[in-house]
């Protein structure tokens, strides 16, 4: 995987080579054969520039270093820094985490439903996703807030996977129409139309932002996530920190 991002790794590879490890400059750049004390050492590195500090981008290059048998080596912008500790800190990949329900970070990806169209909702409030209680112990509900209010309680995590959530989940959905314009559609039936997304956001319809759930992207068991490690480089020094989750 090609990653485009404006950080130079390059200082990152030398520091690395000083260390005893045998780097490949190819896509991925990987690092094997050194010694580093934070990481275990048969565990090749990934070295990954990342490309900004949204909650996916840093998820996703995680992701695709541990699938590929790799521990990740994130190389942060120094004013990224302190977001992308944030995100990887405990609670790991979690907006939040209180009485033991988690809440989401958004992302930038949008909720399909199953006839295609999309979830929006008519607010002025900012939308974010949170567990809560239910009547089931061990399957906590997922409830869409509006601000300070709920506007969609789903019953679990999962009712947002496959199969895609039904037209009537959310309060309003859109569709691109044929004449290129976005149909808006309440729970009876279309009640508008809109140029794009930036008309339907300028009159308070907001498309519904997708949570980003962590253990959908990955194994929160696994060795190569917990040997993740950020490196920053300050000057002629790389300076390297492992993430504090379990």
């Amino acid at each position: 995987m090609v990653y485009l991002s404006s950080v130079d790794i390059e200082p990152v590879k030398q520091d690395l080579r000083t260390r005893g490890f045998c780097v490949d400059d190819g896509q991925p750049t990987v690092a094997r054969g050194g010694s580093m004390e934070m990481i275990e050492p048969d565990a090749p590195l990934e070295v990954v520039p990342t490309a900004n500090s949204r909650p996916l981008t840093v998820i996703s290059a995680i992701a695709n270093a541990v699938d590929s048998g790799r521990a990740p080596l994130l190389v942060v912008d120094k004013h990224d820094r302190s977001a992308v500790d944030a995100l990887l800190s405990e609670p790991f990949a979690l907006a939040d985490r209180r009485d033991g329900f988690r809440r989401f970070y958004t992302i930038e990806h949008r909720i399909q439903l199953a006839d295609d169209s999309f979830g929006c909702i008519a607010t002025d409030e900012h939308l974010w996703w949170t567990e809560s209680s239910s009547r089931q112990e061990n399957s906590p509900q997922l409830h869409l807030m509006a601000g300070d209010r709920p506007v969609v309680v789903l019953n679990t995590v999962e009712d947002l996977a496959c199969p895609a959530p039904s037209p009537t989940t959310f309060p309003n959905r859109y569709a691109r129409g044929e004449d290129g314009r976005f149909v808006l559609y309440d729970r009876t039936g279309a009640i508008g139309t809109y140029a794009g997304v930036s008309a339907m956001r300028s009159d308070g319809i907001k498309p519904v932002p997708a949570p980003l759930v962590p253990e959908d992207h990955l194994d929160p068991q696994s060795r190569l996530l917990q040997a993740t490690l950020l490196a920053t480089v300050d000057g002629e020094t790389v300076q390297y920190t492992t993430t504090a989750h379990s």
